[in-house]
């Protein structure tokens, strides 16, 4: 007995330290707020009652929390110039975290740290294009013309902001996505914005122009896709798609 006692502590002793050290990662480090956490579920499985209540919650000066409140807000609203807005600074805030994204992913040597704050840049990102997307296609099933007068607004951002949530891992945001651009067209005013995107700061905005583009079949694109490919700048994904296109 007093043998099986002994035992059982040089088994515990043999695993404190590995216990430290875990407690000690968990404890250490930037956290997520529990309540965006809440909101990013609650939006997931459509309960948009419990993601405002979590939304509330949060901090005010949580930026997560002030564009899927903005999000929230105007599901059910239909008129342009308020989705413009939110639009407009959701895509401000998401350029922010495409750059400091990217910049970590060019460091040489990444720590925990520098990846563990990456992954949490992109759940943001993707929790905020996400419920634009589901949101937008909430609010066009309202009313048709939304999108076509969110896309003639003289500052047009949703656009970008469509391309930019093409990045979204969440299917039902991926397919809203894909349900909208669908609806865009091909006429001269899509046309124009995509090719502006082709000049964006963000690769995956540009790779996404440059694709819809080439799916439209225009020969008169042909030489945006010949100036993707010698710009030095663009990524191989950009190009690929250039190519993919021509």
């Amino acid at each position: 007995m007093q043998q099986h006692y002994i035992c059982n502590i040089l088994k515990i002793g043999i695993y404190l330290p590995f216990i430290a050290v875990i407690a000690l990662l968990i404890g250490c480090g930037e956290k997520e707020n529990r309540d965006i956490i809440e909101a990013r579920a609650a939006i997931v499985r459509g309960d948009y009652t419990a993601a405002q209540t979590a939304v509330q919650r949060t901090d005010a000066g949580n930026k997560e929390a002030q564009h899927l409140k903005a999000f929230l807000q105007n599901r059910t609203r239909t008129e342009t110039e308020g989705w413009h807005q939110a639009i407009v600074q959701a895509n401000a805030y998401l350029e922010t975290l495409a750059t400091d994204i990217l910049a970590i992913s060019v460091l040489e040597d990444p720590d925990s740290d520098d990846l563990d704050q990456q992954e949490r840049l992109i759940r943001t990102q993707n929790s905020i294009s996400g419920f634009f997307a589901v949101s937008l296609a909430e609010a066009v099933e309202k009313r048709a013309e939304l999108l076509t007068e969110l896309v003639a607004h003289p500052d047009a951002a949703v656009v970008q902001a469509l391309l930019a949530a093409e990045k979204c891992y969440q299917p039902n945001a991926r397919a809203a996505v894909a349900q909208l651009t669908a609806k865009l067209g091909s006429g001269n005013t899509v046309v124009e914005l995509l090719q502006q995107a082709t000049h964006h700061k963000d690769p995956a905005i540009q790779k996404e122009a440059v694709r819809l583009l080439g799916a439209m079949e225009n020969p008169e694109l042909i030489q945006t896709f010949e100036d993707a490919l010698t710009e030095t700048v663009n990524t191989p994904e950009v190009a690929y798609r250039a190519i993919v296109a021509l």
